[in-house]
């Protein structure tokens, strides 16, 4: 969809918002108003969804009228030979057209990476929301009314709120995913995939967001020597895990997809030494070459990348 075409549908749902205030459009009463402005606002949802946070009393009215028997047996059907815009919808795609998945996002993020990758796995309709830290958006009452940690990524499923990346993946994918190849549900298989996710947390991630945040937010001019510490110590243990295709064994899972948008990132800021590390290196190399990553990890490693370099002394 161009830009302006986005832009008029934003337009239009700005105005319907205003008068979207009351239970009506003319105000209490039900009319032909509703009936009109509805079948064509319905169509407007289903190329381009309404962001309930941003649209509330429209999101609302919408949902009011969807509610409606007259709704539900007649904006299903194309009206012949009328000027009429109507919904093409039966049951389960009018499911989908309700369905209003909201990230708020920063893609310098790793976290942020690895949900982007499975929302694209997944093939989901998602609304994005930048939040830029270095302007301290995360700590607005706004955003902590969504997320009183004020981290991102964080994830809105019509009024669903859901934090932490690993959290918000999983999610995803045992809400919307057609099959459980990303996160299988054979138990010893989970187990592993489950550990991984975890030793993301608990090792990858804090090694990132140490190294990081010593050059862009603290000032310093080099890496100091516990940085690097914890980034060698996070490159050991991948290396033990890395001996087979993908982190997990052979298929390829969220585990990888975890913990590639993190060691891409410290590959960044302390390049992985491919002598000291093959099989980390060439399974960082299989991924990188995904589609997938290209896509929703290149720009905002990159960006990181670059961002950390530029602190540099």
């Amino acid at each position: 969809m161009t830009d302006d075409a986005v832009e008029k549908i934003k337009s239009a749902y700005e105005f319907t918002e205003q008068f979207a205030t009351k239970s009506w459009f003319a105000g209490e009463q039900f009319t032909i108003a509703d009936i009109c402005c509805v079948a064509t606002i319905s169509s407007l949802n289903e190329i381009y969804p309404i962001y309930a946070q941003k649209y509330p009393h429209l999101y609302a009215w919408l949902k009011r009228c969807s509610e409606l028997d007259i709704y539900k047996k007649k904006n299903a059907s194309v009206v012949a030979n009328t000027g009429l815009v109507c919904s093409r919808l039966f049951y389960e795609a009018q499911k989908v057209s309700n369905m209003v998945l909201t990230l708020y996002k920063l893609d310098l993020s790793p976290p942020v990476r690895s949900v982007l990758m499975v929302i694209e796995h997944l093939n989901l309709p998602v609304q994005f929301v930048d939040v830029n830290f270095m302007k301290g958006e995360q700590l607005t009452n706004e955003f902590k009314k969504i997320n009183p940690q004020h981290t991102v990524p964080t994830l809105t499923d019509d009024d669903f709120i859901l934090g932490d990346s690993h959290a918000i993946s999983v999610y995803l994918i045992n809400k919307y995913g057609k099959d459980d190849s990303l996160y299988p549900s054979e138990p010893k298989l989970r187990a592993i995939v489950d550990q991984r996710l975890h030793f993301d947390s608990g090792i990858l991630f804090p090694a990132i967001k140490y190294g990081f945040a010593q050059i862009v937010f603290k000032g310093g001019k080099k890496l100091t020597d516990d940085a690097i510490e914890k980034i060698t110590s996070a490159y050991e243990f991948t290396e033990q895990f890395a001996t087979k295709t993908w982190l997990a064994g052979e298929q390829f899972t969220i585990a990888d997809i975890c913990c590639v948008t993190t060691i891409s990132s410290l590959n960044e800021i302390y390049p992985i030494d491919v002598q000291k590390y093959p099989h980390l290196y060439a399974w960082l190399k299989r991924c990188s070459e995904l589609d997938l990553y290209k896509k929703c990890n290149d720009p905002g490693n990159k960006e990181l990348g670059e961002t950390f370099r530029s602190k540099l002394g």
